[in-house]
């Protein structure tokens, strides 16, 4: 099973337009509120819930009061895995809630950390997860079980990675995380990618919903609103 994890969340939600990209995005509801849209189909978010993006998928949220969410996003080399994850529907609740969300912290708090082996703990926790996720769909398959704000994102170097500029782009957050009190420019934020500007916003909105001087301006009140709520 060839998994690699490239972002982690755990952080209240904002709103994100329509887009797409080619890679897995699951999204755990830890706080009800809003709406999750998933192709044609729109989910109001509901505790303890999966909302399962496939690559390519169309799929858009709106934000509810205080909606507190997990989100994974992570690229599987793995053709058989893809096979059992295809069936997987865009929105299912944990059938072994204690296991599967020991799971899921496991992922973030090992997405979140800077030990060595971080990177590989986070995909061998993705993997754990995944395998009892493709079970709970496969018909053929019986198991046996026992009866904070933060992002980040992980040093990958995927085959993706080097052909395609996305996960660049995503890595672009924790470096406009470390400089928001400063002006962040539109051509600082292609150039350290190595994008002309016009494909940057255009991969840039898609991955994340929204331009990219207007990501930036949303993390600064996101920060402002923890600044004011905690000092």
């Amino acid at each position: 099973m060839d998994v690699d994890v490239v972002w982690v969340a755990d952080h209240i939600a904002y709103g994100v337009e329509p887009h797409t990209h080619e890679f897995y995005h699951m999204i755990f509801c830890k706080q009800k509120g809003g709406r999750i849209s998933i192709g044609e189909s729109v989910y109001k978010a509901k505790n303890d819930y999966i909302y399962f993006v496939k690559p390519g998928e169309l799929h858009s949220m709106t934000r509810g009061s205080d909606m507190r969410l997990i989100e994974i996003k992570f690229i599987v080399n793995d053709d058989m895995l893809n096979k059992h994850l295809s069936v997987v529907p865009h929105e299912f609740q944990l059938d072994d809630v204690i296991f599967m969300k020991s799971m899921l912290r496991q992922i973030v708090s090992e997405g979140l950390s800077n030990a060595i082996y971080s990177n590989d703990a986070a995909n061998s926790a993705l993997k754990l997860f995944l395998a009892h996720t493709a079970r709970m769909f496969d018909k053929n398959s019986v198991s046996v079980c026992d009866n904070g704000d933060n992002h980040v994102v992980l040093n990958n170097t995927s085959a993706y990675e080097k052909s395609n500029g996305d996960i660049m782009i995503l890595k672009l957050e924790e470096y406009i995380q470390e400089n928001l009190h400063r002006d962040i420019t539109l051509t600082e934020l292609a150039d350290k990618v190595g994008f002309n500007k016009t494909y940057f916003v255009k991969r840039f909105k898609i991955l994340w919903g929204m331009p990219p001087l207007q990501f930036v301006n949303g993390q600064r009140l996101e920060m402002a609103r923890r600044m004011l709520t905690t000092t």
